[in-house]
């Protein structure tokens, strides 16, 4: 079963479409914000689980540092909103040389970013009050000298307007690829057909790490959906992928607190799906997917290295992959942000993800900006050109 949406009624005659033009309106929280802009996180929250207001909330709680401020800026049409961007600021960021900064809400746990929108107004009509709100200087503050927006989706509209809302208001603004976002469609295919259509490497791997983990011991599968008695099952659940997480290769954990409060999110809306793997009632490999709209989204894995040569992950892996197609009828595989080796046996397709980073040409620390990661990128592409080019004959 996919995530249950909020049931609030989307009122089709809330927003304008006159001629009338949006005007920008700043909010210190999220409790402050009227009433109408949950019906923009409610249309949103179908795109992606990092686009909920639940995602945001928990984002600022546990991911913003004691420098930086929350900035909800909005975009109003006739006393309705039109759209908003959730957004923080520093005053002394490495990015800006020490400068000042706008950028997203995003983290290191973040698959996608987007301004809210409403979906019957034209992106670059609804987001030009909120760029030209970032790009001038109000309320006593001083102006930006950056703004950063990511992970966004380069072919929505979004992102074009964005790119020229920011380039209106005198900014020199520069794209530039984040990451990589593996995928599979899956609608209507089995695990059976699915596996069929892996490499033989893949299937080999996973037959001979299924015999070798049983060789060793007892080998569980458990897999956490929700239902009855949720909040004691899912605090043991976490406490398990905190202990694999921290014998596995990876860092400690960042935030375990943002992850467990994620978590018990997905778990309330019916799209946790967290998956362990236990030999002899051990876990040795833990993964955490959503299921989010009918795709199956890879999030957080980890096992423990010193099982490395029987491979508990691939194991995993499997088995989610199988009950998400057999049991969800998932629609997509996604296999999270980043194009790990790994992932190119699971997949067979990929997108992808960019940011826009705009810098203040009116400011010192804006013009560092520009000739660094500006002027600086296209004399690099001129001197790569160069020593390309054929030589003379």
């Amino acid at each position: 079963m996919s995530n249950r949406l909020p049931a609030k009624p989307w009122d089709a005659g809330a927003v304008g479409v006159g001629t009338e033009a949006p005007i920008a309106r700043e909010y210190p929280a999220f409790e402050a914000l009227p009433e109408g802009y949950e019906a923009l996180f409610t249309s949103k929250a179908a795109t992606d689980a990092c686009l909920t207001r639940a995602w945001f909330e928990a984002s600022a709680r546990h991911l913003m540092s004691p420098s930086e401020r929350l900035r909800l800026i909005g975009a109003e049409l006739a006393g309705a909103p039109a759209a908003l961007l959730v957004g923080r600021e520093r005053d002394r960021d490495p990015l800006a040389f020490g400068g000042r900064s706008f950028t997203s809400l995003d983290s290191l746990y973040s698959l996608l970013y987007a301004p809210l929108i409403d979906e019957r107004l034209d992106s670059t009509a609804a987001l030009a009050p909120i760029c030209a709100r970032i790009c001038e200087a109000t309320g006593g503050r001083r102006p930006y000298d950056v703004v950063r927006l990511q992970p966004l989706d380069p072919d929505s509209p979004a992102f074009g307007a964005l790119r020229r809302g920011l380039r209106a208001n005198g900014f020199a603004v520069q794209t530039y690829r984040q990451f990589g976002n593996p995928f599979e469609p899956s609608r209507g295919l089995n695990f059976a057909d699915y596996l069929a259509r892996r490499p033989s490497r893949l299937r080999n791997t996973i037959g001979r790490a299924e015999r070798s983990l049983g060789r060793r011991g007892r080998v569980e599968f458990v897999l956490e959906t929700g239902g009855p008695g949720l909040e004691a099952r899912l605090a043991e659940r976490l406490a398990a992928y905190q202990r694999v997480y921290a014998a596995s290769w990876k860092a400690t954990e960042p935030n375990a607190a943002f992850i467990a409060e994620f978590a018990g999110m997905l778990a309330a809306g019916g799209a946790l799906r967290l998956g362990l793997l236990l030999l002899d009632g051990t876990p040795v490999a833990v993964q955490i997917w959503v299921l989010w709209q009918g795709r199956a989204i890879l999030y957080k894995l980890a096992h423990d290295r010193r099982l490395d040569r029987t491979s508990p992950g691939s194991v995993l892996t499997a088995r989610m992959i199988a009950h998400m197609l057999d049991a969800e009828a998932a629609s997509e595989l996604d296999f999270g942000p980043g194009d790990d080796a790994y992932k190119s046996s699971w997949t067979t397709q990929r997108r992808e993800r960019w940011g826009i980073l705009a810098f203040n040409p009116k400011t010192m620390h804006g013009r560092l900006g520009i000739l660094r990661h500006i002027w600086g990128r296209a004399v690099k592409r001129r001197l790569t050109g160069f020593m390309h080019a054929s030589p003379p004959s």
